[in-house]
């Protein structure tokens, strides 16, 4: 990220994550009255003191947010959940005239998945699975979904599983690969449109990923690893593209199967799946909150 806003004369300026809170709102506001810049807040614990504080000195910002339940006082409020609406966040907006970005229209990602959707169809057939939490720690959820993949009789789908060597179930998941001849561990990946483009069903988080998989048309089985993740889960399952499993630690075995089961028998579903996702991300996000940020700045 920090090479390509340097590729575009962007000037970067990073602030010590270790300092305190107090530290690191005076820093900013500090900055950002000095160079009049505009300020871009993408973190889910700010609370509406520290949102107020820098507007009260005037900075203008945008702030991201996953869960649509506190007070804001950012010129403008992105979420592209499914889920975030105009209902649930005019009550919450303390700033007149504040923008609202809210819905998958605002989803924000790497353009190299507009361009791999350009030629892609509506799965409608399933041979292929991709496996993908995220690159964190995804509390245990691969490996227990690769577990209960094992018995199920799917032999004649490949199941693909991302996960980086710094995973920490990474040597489990690699040893489970090993031993089941249609199962692949895929240690990190820098192409993801490529290993989405070719799945007919994804089962992975419901962060960024998701958005990402609407885009490229990829159904969804979502596992919640967590919180700021509910709000997409729910959104994507109410919007007809995904099926949300709930929270990786109380999913079930023969709720898994049993989602998997009419998956794999019923292609008409996978394929309706697949076209409303394309239909709700056209991967354009970053135009829109760009011209976006643009009319605040010279507002």
């Amino acid at each position: 990220m920090k090479g390509r806003l340097k590729q575009k004369n962007l000037s970067i300026s990073f602030l010590n994550p270790k300092i305190s809170k107090e530290k690191d709102l005076r820093g900013i506001i500090t900055y950002c009255t000095r160079e009049k810049a505009f300020l871009i807040l993408d973190h889910y614990s700010l609370d509406d003191n520290y949102q107020k504080s820098i507007a009260d000195a005037g900075i203008k910002f945008l702030l991201f947010d996953s869960h649509g339940i506190s007070d804001f006082y950012a010129d403008a409020i992105l979420h592209a959940s499914p889920s975030a609406t105009q209902n649930l966040y005019e009550p919450l907006v303390k700033k007149p005239n504040a923008m609202l970005l809210l819905g998958t229209s605002y989803a924000i990602m790497d353009p190299e998945f507009a361009k791999e959707r350009e030629s892609l169809q509506a799965r409608t057939k399933l041979k292929n699975i991709l496996i993908c939490m995220g690159g964190g720690n995804d509390n245990g959820a691969s490996l227990k979904i690769l577990r209960f993949l094992k018995t199920f009789p799917v032999d004649n789908i490949k199941i693909e599983v991302i996960a980086g060597n710094n995973h920490p179930d990474s040597l489990g998941i690699q040893s489970l690969c090993n031993s089941t001849p249609h199962f692949s561990h895929v240690p990190g990946t820098n192409d993801m449109p490529k290993f989405m483009r070719r799945a007919d069903l994804g089962i992975i988080a419901p962060g960024t990923l998701s958005y990402e998989a609407a885009c490229l048309g990829m159904p969804m089985l979502l596992c919640v690893t967590a919180d700021n993740q509910k709000m997409n889960a729910e959104g994507w399952e109410k919007l007809g593209c995904a099926i949300n499993l709930g929270e990786i630690d109380e999913l079930q075995k023969e709720n898994f199967t049993s989602h998997l089961n009419v998956l794999v028998s019923n292609f008409t579903m996978l394929q309706k799946m697949s076209e409303v996702g394309m239909q709700a991300v056209d991967g354009l996000g970053v135009s829109r909150v760009k011209g976006k940020i643009d009319q605040l700045i010279h507002h």
